[in-house]
């Protein structure tokens, strides 16, 4: 749930934020040591909330990613060579808007999985972003690599 709110003239934003505990071990510590909530989800599994009602809607999480998987590896084929590392070393054949560009590799929409994650990360809007950035986003998030 997100929402802003004011204190004291200035205004704070709240959101919440997916993490996976593998990767950013620190984080964690100190979530436990200074008490904050965390809810664990099932590795599978996204957890969507209606906004209107309130109610849970489970996104398996491997199979909403099995649709850019065959992208992702085909991306990495065409820049495994390459001198250059991460979004610099796709930014050349992804920098197309990203709905542009999956609308041109065959899919109709970008994985809510991957939308959501990246959303919520603090990364941006997906259709604001170039495809290069989901792409690294996709390859190196957890779920990335099932």
């Amino acid at each position: 749930m997100c929402e802003s709110v004011e204190i004291e003239g200035k205004v704070y934003d709240l959101d919440g934020q997916v993490l996976a505990a593998t990767s950013t071990p620190i984080i964690f510590r100190l979530a436990r040591e200074t008490g904050s909530a965390l809810e664990e989800l099932d590795s599978h599994k996204l957890a969507v909330i209606d906004p209107s009602s309130g109610e849970y809607q489970d996104t398996k999480v491997a199979d909403d990613y099995v649709s850019i998987v065959s992208l992702t590896l085909e991306i990495q084929e065409k820049v495994k060579n390459c001198d250059r590392i991460g979004v610099h070393a796709v930014s050349d054949i992804a920098s197309d808007l990203t709905p542009e560009y999956l609308e041109h590799h065959g899919l109709k929409s970008v994985p809510k999985s991957v939308a959501y994650g990246y959303t919520t990360s603090g990364y941006g809007f997906i259709q604001d972003m170039p495809y290069a950035y989901l792409h690294e986003f996709t390859r190196t998030s957890i779920a990335g690599k099932i």
